[in-house]
């Protein structure tokens, strides 16, 4: 099993923020904990993260206070393939450490290579569409020499650690759009994914269809129910098995991911009447507000409201659509369950936090 280890390794001494970041940029949802011997300690889920949230909002704390210290765990020569499977079957884990006789974590069991999961079909009506023909102005003058889905992240270009997710969940059907640059793009993909017996459907833009445009030029429409469209700067850490299931529940045309903050207004506000007399003041109020992830699931009998080979913006579907009357909501996931990199001071700040800088 070809798993580089280092990638899921955190020193005790993080903060909770610096967990959060690397579990979302993770294909897995699970960090091995290590002291400064490199000695293997603990778990981090983002089911321990979630609890501790519940009740403490601070990110600045230690993970000391959140790891799981009695995690599974396995030693080198002294197990298995049958225990190996029992254990994630039974404890519903994500990943199992394989430890020397000095603790250290030497190799790593993934459910994916070992449960068969063709009970679920998630994938089966419902394949992935990753928006990667941006430029990626934004993100300048780091995409001089780079596409934007070439970027890495933590030592990982950003779109094959979208893939990665979603494969790990089970979706094997995935279309990747692309135009600038798209030779570079392309050749990654299938230089990364060729032995792994696993096919990207490239969608190739002529010229800039915006972030939804693209979608209307799959020709296979009629064999699947629902598209995940996601643009390649966004890595989203939740179970899309329920966001489908909420989806169908709803007999939903479009779900648009949301996510709820607070936004602090550095400026007293003023409530006046019409003559302009003061009736009220708040001094620097916080509102909330819901944000767009960059992620929809949609539909295949609204696809055709997409013209076609014209540039066209995912906001101006969703409106499109609710002015014709189908079914558009919300499915709101937590702040902490994902991560844009979509312009050079996301870049910054998340490498900020990952060096512990």
């Amino acid at each position: 099993m070809s798993i580089s280890i280092s990638k899921f390794l955190i020193q005790q001494d993080s903060t909770l923020e610096k967990a959060i970041k690397l579990i979302n940029i993770s294909s897995h949802k699970c960090l091995f904990v290590i002291d400064s011997k490199k000695k293997f300690i603990g778990t981090i889920s983002d089911g321990d993260i979630r609890k501790y949230l519940i009740k403490n909002l601070d990110l600045n704390v230690s993970i000391k206070k959140v790891y799981n210290k009695n995690p599974k765990k396995v030693y080198t020569n002294s197990f298995n393939i049958d225990d190996i499977k029992k254990i994630f079957n039974d404890d519903y884990i994500d990943l199992l450490p394989v430890l020397n006789n000095k603790d250290r974590v030497v190799s790593i069991f993934s459910w994916r290579n070992l449960i068969d999961t063709s009970k679920e079909k998630i994938q089966s009506n419902s394949h992935v569409f990753i928006l990667a023909g941006g430029k990626g102005t934004r993100l300048l003058p780091l995409t001089n020499k780079i596409p934007k889905p070439l970027i890495e992240i933590d030592g990982e270009p950003m779109i094959k650690k979208i893939i990665d997710k979603f494969r790990n969940q089970g979706f094997e059907k995935l279309y990747v759009s692309v135009n600038h640059e798209k030779k570079k793009v392309i050749s990654f993909l299938k230089g990364t994914y060729k032995e792994q017996n696993f096919k990207i459907n490239f969608i190739n833009e002529n010229k800039e269809l915006g972030t939804i445009g693209s979608l209307r030029l799959i020709k296979d429409k009629l064999r699947v129910n629902n598209y995940i469209v996601i643009n390649c700067d966004t890595l989203i850490s939740y179970d899309f098995k329920n966001i489908l299931q909420f989806h169908n529940k709803k007999k939903a045309d479009i779900t648009v991911l949301g996510s709820k903050t607070n936004i602090s207004i550095p400026y007293g506000k003023l409530i006046h009447n019409k003559y302009n007399r003061i009736q009220n003041f708040f001094e620097k109020p916080t509102i909330e507000i819901n944000l767009n992830v960059g992620c929809y699931i949609i539909n295949k009998r609204i696809i055709n409201l997409i013209p076609s080979n014209k540039k066209f913006d995912a906001p101006e579907l969703i409106l499109k659509a609710i002015k014709k009357r189908f079914k558009v909501f919300s499915y709101n996931i937590s702040m902490h369950d994902w991560t844009e990199i979509g312009t050079r001071a996301d870049f910054i700040n998340f490498k900020n936090i990952i060096n512990g800088s």
